[in-house]
């Protein structure tokens, strides 16, 4: 077992200096090739979604090699599939942490023995390799993902600004913050910025941020600028906003309005100190991205449920009026 521990903490360090190359190679553009392989990766063979770090590890091979197939799955399922892994492909490894175990205990009431899990003092870990699907011979082409037209953009905008948990303040002027002692958040216009994406991807980021309130997530927002605290905030902002971007469907074709060299090399730092940090900022980005997701669908849910009721009035009103 310490053999894996050994595996999947070298397998951490190479995906980070994977990503600081990116970063310092790339600088403003350090996301390039993600547009294609953000939506979350998953196994069509055990209907999983993979997330947190092993998400991040699947992003980040498929904006290596190329992959623009979102399709996962082992050796075994393959062969089971009755597919073919291409010769001379090398699979992705990802993480597998187990923090409980089941034993048998007394029922102090019944004196039976139950079946009950019980946390581990010390987490066990293991890992295993994964074959995207353009690794795979045989497998079915992968399902066509539809574009997003302007107008559906200007939908999803809209659900994004009603979805926030805190007022959110247009203002021109040329900084995008989320205020904790306020707990508000103010973004630039429209006009602004760039693209539409970049617009959504910004206000994305700045939730991400209110989701550490209190009331919500409870994390550290009184990091200065350039400090460490702030640094690893930040990490966990950006990387929200690339899942949750990924679980709408929305392309990656801009940067986020803060993302100039300043915030990349207080993550460059954050990270380069400590490996493992990466990690643990993917955990609690894949919490926050759901959090948004959550109240992303709530107000999607009430748009069909008002359009259901629109819908079944216009057709009482038609049948009245015959």
């Amino acid at each position: 077992m310490a053999k894996a521990f050994e595996i999947v903490m070298d397998s951490r360090k190479q995906i980070v200096e994977q990503l600081i190359q990116r970063m310092e190679q790339d600088g403003l553009q350090w996301k390039k090739g993600w547009n294609q392989s953000t939506n979350a990766p998953n196994n069509p063979v055990s209907g999983v979604i993979y997330r947190g770090g092993n998400r991040f590890r699947l992003i980040m091979a498929s904006a290596i090699k190329g992959y623009e197939d979102n399709r996962w799955l082992t050796f075994k399922q393959a062969q089971e599939k009755g597919y073919k892994i291409k010769p001379k492909e090398k699979g992705t490894l990802c993480e597998k942490w187990i923090f409980t175990k089941e034993v048998e205990l007394e029922n102090k009431e019944t004196g039976e023995k139950e079946k009950v899990k019980v946390q581990l003092e010390h987490p066990v870990v293991n890992y295993f390799i994964v074959f995207n699907g353009q690794q795979i011979d045989g497998i079915p082409p992968a399902p066509r993902e539809e574009k997003r037209y302007s107008m559906e953009l200007d939908n999803i905008e809209r659900r994004i600004l009603e979805m926030s948990e805190c007022p959110i303040y247009l203002k021109h002027q040329d900084e995008a913050f989320y205020n904790p002692k306020m707990d508000c958040i103010v973004l630039p216009t429209r006009e602004q910025f760039h693209s539409q994406q970049e617009f959504i991807a910004t206000a994305l980021h700045e939730q991400a941020h209110s989701t550490g309130h209190p009331s919500r997530l409870n994390r550290n927002l009184k990091g200065k600028f350039g400090t460490e605290s702030y640094a690893k905030e930040e990490l966990r902002a950006e990387l929200s906003s690339l899942f949750a971007q990924g679980d709408i469907g929305i392309n990656l074709e801009a940067n986020h309005i803060d993302n100039h060299a300043a915030y990349i090399n207080s993550w460059i730092r954050a990270i380069k100190d400590d490996p493992n940090e990466l990690f643990r900022a993917c955990a609690e980005a894949d919490q926050i991205s759901n959090r948004l997701m959550e109240n992303y669908n709530k107000v999607l849910e009430r748009e069909q449920l008002q359009d259901k009721e629109q819908k079944q009035s216009q057709k009482k009103r038609k049948a009245l009026s015959r």
